[in-house]
Parts: structure tokens; C-alpha cells; sequence
């Protein structure tokens, strides 16, 4: 019986250390998520505006073509879920913060909760935003990997890296 979890534990060896290394590698590759939250942390006292939207917020406003201190907190396909999420997340951090710019898109509208399945996880691990979508027992919810799966998680390791 010894002799067979020795065998197991050696099978099982590589496999867990596989994943304790790309899980290592993502949590520390930067992307638009860590970078935003990061940004937010940092600068929280001076930003004025704040945008939420899908692509047409991401790609269409420029903060820098405000004249107050302005960060765009949009995201590519970003639901109105997300928008609501991150609101509360970071409005009380925010004291100098006079506007609000929220982009409504028509796919914004229709788009559900449950089909964001990819993104709450990078909302979650990376932007530490509290999403009521991830059930308790999802792998998920502790690794970024679990939530993600391999391709998408190799996919953005050699992205970042």
C-alpha cells in the first residue's frame, strides 16, 4: 500500500507543480486588469473622471484629452454588471471624484451575467473585486488557473512575458 501512494504522489508530482507554476506566472503578468487596479491604488487622490464602458469607452475616450485628471476604467465587451461592480469597489477611495461616464452600448444591454465566464475571474483575482457569479466551489475562486483553464492561461503567460 506504501508503494502505491509513493507511485500516485510521483505520478501526481509534475502535474501539480505544472500548475503551481503557471499560476505563479499569472498572478504576476501584467495586463489591463492588474494594471488598472494598480493605477487606481496609486493615484486614487487625483482622479476627477471616471469612465466605464465597453470597446466604444476603451478604444473611443481618451483621457488625455480632458481637462481634469480622468482614468478609463473600461474594458473590451465589459458588461453593465462589472460597470456596477467596480463602482462600488472604488468610489469611496476616490475623494476628488466629480464625474462619472458611463458608455451604454446596445450589446452592454443585452449581455448576461453567466456569460462573462472568462473575464470575472481576471476581475476577481486581479482588480480583488467581490463577483457573486464565481460559485464558493469553483476552482475559481482561488486560482486564476483553475478559472481560466490552460490554453487561455498560456495564452496570456506568453503575452505578458
Amino acid at each position: 500500500m506504501k508503494s502505491f501512494s509513493n507511485k500516485t504522489l510521483l505520478f501526481f508530482l509534475p502535474i501539480i507543480l505544472t500548475i503551481i507554476i503557471i499560476e505563479i506566472l499569472l498572478i504576476n503578468a501584467e495586463n489591463s486588469y492588474s494594471y488598472k487596479h494598480n493605477y487606481l491604488k496609486n493615484n486614487n487622490k487625483e482622479i476627477e473622471n471616471l469612465i466605464f464602458g465597453s470597446s466604444y469607452a476603451y478604444y473611443g475616450l481618451n483621457p488625455d484629452n480632458f481637462n481634469e485628471n480622468t482614468f478609463n476604467l473600461a474594458n473590451a465587451s465589459q458588461s453593465i454588471y462589472f460597470h456596477n461592480i467596480l463602482l462600488k469597489q472604488y468610489i469611496d477611495q476616490l475623494p476628488k471624484l466629480k464625474t462619472i461616464i458611463i458608455n451604454i452600448s446596445y450589446s452592454s444591454l443585452s449581455r448576461k451575467r453567466s456569460q462573462e465566464t472568462w473575464r470575472k475571474f481576471y476581475y476577481h483575482h486581479y482588480m480583488e473585486a467581490d463577483i457573486d457569479i464565481i460559485p464558493k466551489t469553483s476552482l475559481g475562486n482561488y486560482l486564476i488557473f483553475g478559472g481560466i483553464g490552460l490554453k487561455p492561461s498560456l495564452k496570456m503567460i506568453w503575452k505578458s512575458y
